[in-house]
């Protein structure tokens, strides 16, 4: 049977990395009941975003098994009879996002908005153990519109150099912090045998080169980064 899935994430702080670690692990042990659930590659980072550790949640969201809305469809697993518990636990240790705040009432977490998904046809295949990465970035509020539009329209020759670094898929999300102020959060899962020289081709790479002048000007680096505009986050 085909399966569709869509990439998602999801927000929220965190306020006990000890005992988020420790729920997560419960969780990466409740593999059957997550695809069951629909849930897929289901994945934990976090990064310090405007004097706050971030939590973020990335999964593959089946939607072949999913009759409701995203978040609404979320909220239902993580409430579902055989999750629940391990899902509570990690909610203990964590604090609702900023649009959650004064909703008792609302799950903690809140659903960013997918702005990209790039698929290379040119990269190795993903093993069980491919691992995956994520990083951060703000996004200046006068070249959202800017930013959103070249990520309509992304240049082959980019999804190429992608794909030639061994980078089996490319998620962009973006939700605002702080004072409403846009940060985007990439998802990469990588598919090679020689990380470092996979990542030193891609800025070698001249359709990049000429990408990036585009994208960088789009985005202000969080003081933390120093090699870029994106800031790597922790996998929890």
């Amino acid at each position: 049977m085909h399966t569709e899935t869509k990439p998602v994430a999801f927000a929220a702080v965190l306020e006990d990395k000890a005992a988020a670690i420790k729920a997560i692990a419960e969780l990466n042990n409740q593999g059957q009941p997550l695809s069951d659930a629909g849930v897929g590659n289901l994945r934990f980072f976090t990064q310090k975003i405007d004097g706050k550790d971030i939590i973020l949640a990335t999964m593959d969201l089946d939607q072949t098994r999913l009759s409701s809305e995203t978040e609404d469809a979320w909220n239902t697993i993580t409430h579902s009879p055989t999750l629940k518990d391990k899902f509570l636990a990690l909610e203990k240790s964590i604090s609702p996002h900023q649009r959650h705040a004064d909703a008792k009432t609302k799950s903690p977490w809140v659903l960013t908005e997918t702005v990209c998904e790039i698929r290379p046809n040119n990269a190795a295949k993903a093993k069980a153990d491919s691992p995956w990465f994520s990083a951060v970035t703000q996004l200046k509020n006068e070249k959202e519109a800017d930013y959103r539009l070249l990520h309509n329209n992304v240049w082959p020759g980019v999804i190429d150099a992608i794909g030639a670094s061994n980078i089996s898929r490319f998620d962009i999300f973006l939700i605002e912090f702080g004072d409403n102020q846009p940060h985007l959060f990439y998802l990469f899962q990588y598919t090679g045998d020689n990380f470092e020289e996979d990542m030193a081709a891609q800025p070698n790479s001249p359709v990049n080169q000429r990408w990036w002048k585009f994208t960088d000007a789009c985005q202000t680096p969080l003081p933390e980064a120093t090699k870029g505009p994106w800031l790597d986050m922790d996998l929890l």
